[in-house]
């Protein structure tokens, strides 16, 4: 022969009845142990603020940051100096290159005949004037 389990089936409507009285102590109960877990996390929370070694650490960061700060100030400050002065040099480089290659007895000459030319133009248009009859007027025959 074999044995059989056997079950156990409990409905709802034989379910253990359980008061309603005991049923808001135990939320106030969870309430209450809420509450005391709240509090105590805070007072944990506020000593660990309140500590030295978190004191310490934040002072800590606070002296790196600031280092860490001034040194890239410096670098970048070093950096653009660096910069502007390779800059300078290579301008001032080109300038006198410019200076060595120039030739400038030509550029004298090349300026002198643009002025001669230009004062030509001018002479000529007051010798136009000059020469030019004078209008008559309406006036004079009579």
């Amino acid at each position: 022969m074999t044995q059989e389990p056997i079950k156990i089936e409990i409905s709802e409507e034989e379910a253990p009845f359980i008061p309603e009285s005991r049923r808001l102590n135990i939320k106030t109960k969870a309430t209450q142990a809420g509450k005391i877990i709240a509090s105590q996390t805070t007072k944990t929370a506020r000593k660990a603020w309140n500590s030295t070694p978190r004191r310490k650490v934040t002072r800590g960061v606070a002296k790196g940051a600031t280092a860490v700060a001034g040194k890239s100030s410096r670098f970048i400050s070093e950096k653009v100096a660096r910069t502007a002065e390779r800059r300078a040099r290579e301008r001032v480089t080109a300038v006198q290159t410019r200076l060595r290659k120039t030739d400038w007895k030509a550029e004298a000459k090349g300026g002198t005949a643009n002025g001669l030319r230009w004062l030509s133009g001018r002479l000529a248009r007051l010798a136009a004037r000059i020469n030019a009859p004078a209008p008559k007027s309406g006036s004079d025959t009579a």
